[in-house]
């Protein structure tokens, strides 16, 4: 029984030995050699040769000919690792397309800082772009359920400040801020409905709000008298391609993309 114990114990420390010993790599005190332009490390009569090394807290790869790796990418064990110019392993940073996480090892199916990285370590726009799409569908799925009408079309950035209308109405309107920056959009796909669903730049469910009556031209004070509660915050308006018709020369030019009655919802 006593041989068993000890051979557990002895099966135990040597596990414990490998696991510390990350990438099979070691940790000695020794010597930088540099010949020519390429850096080795020395401990005592011999050279780090193809293996992992932390020194100084700070992981290195060493080829086989005993020159430190840097600005290229290691494979190990099926991950792969990138070292820099310093030689000293990359984590939690973007090398172009790619990102280390915090252990080195390349990000792969998984979203990093809002981009998807796939099979193959690199960022798929595809898709980020399928991502963003199904999430948009479901804040439309949301809004449905909650019996609004969506409606779909550009989303353009409102914010409370000085509203003037173009020189030639059905092209543009300006937005003024702090009379020295000024912002033009189309207004042809443009809503001025008389309930809007907002929200703020967090995107906070409970921070909906409907405006009653509102009917956003902006040569009028309804906008400055309904934003006034939102100073200094950001809302989203959507905008749609539906408009009432501008032959009606009976209607006039500010009011003939007036759309009034229909809640909607802020889709993205």
């Amino acid at each position: 029984m006593e041989g068993k114990v000890k051979k557990r114990f002895l099966s135990m420390a040597w596990l414990s030995i490998l696991l510390a010993t990350l990438f099979s790599g070691i940790s000695f005190a020794g010597t930088w050699v540099k010949t020519g332009s390429l850096w080795r490390y020395r401990v005592g009569k011999h050279f780090y040769r193809n293996q992992w090394a932390e020194i100084d807290g700070e992981w290195y790869y060493f080829k086989p000919t005993g020159s430190m790796a840097k600005q290229e990418w290691v494979e190990q064990q099926g991950s792969w690792y990138y070292l820099l110019p310093n030689g000293t392993m990359a984590k939690n940073q973007w090398i172009e397309d790619y990102y280390l996480l915090g252990d080195g090892s390349m990000a792969k199916n998984q979203e990093v800082d809002g981009k998807y990285l796939g099979e193959d370590g690199k960022r798929d726009q595809a898709q980020e772009q399928a991502m963003a799409e199904a999430a948009r569908q479901t804040k439309i799925q949301e809004a449905k359920n909650k019996g609004y009408t969506v409606i779909q079309g550009r989303v353009e950035i409102w914010t409370y400040y000085n509203w003037i209308k173009a020189r030639n109405y059905g092209e543009m309107y300006y937005r003024s801020f702090d009379n020295r920056f000024n912002k033009k959009f189309g207004i042809l796909d443009f809503v001025k409905p008389e309930r809007v669903w907002m929200e703020y730049a967090a995107g906070d469910p409970s921070e909906y709000v409907t405006l009653e009556g509102a009917n956003f031209e902006p040569d009028s004070s309804s906008v400055m008298d309904y934003m006034a509660n939102y100073h200094g915050k950001t809302v989203y308006v959507v905008f749609e391609k539906t408009f009432s018709s501008p032959s009606d020369v009976s209607v006039p030019a500010e009011k003939k993309y007036l759309c009034r009655g229909t809640p909607v919802y802020v889709i993205e």
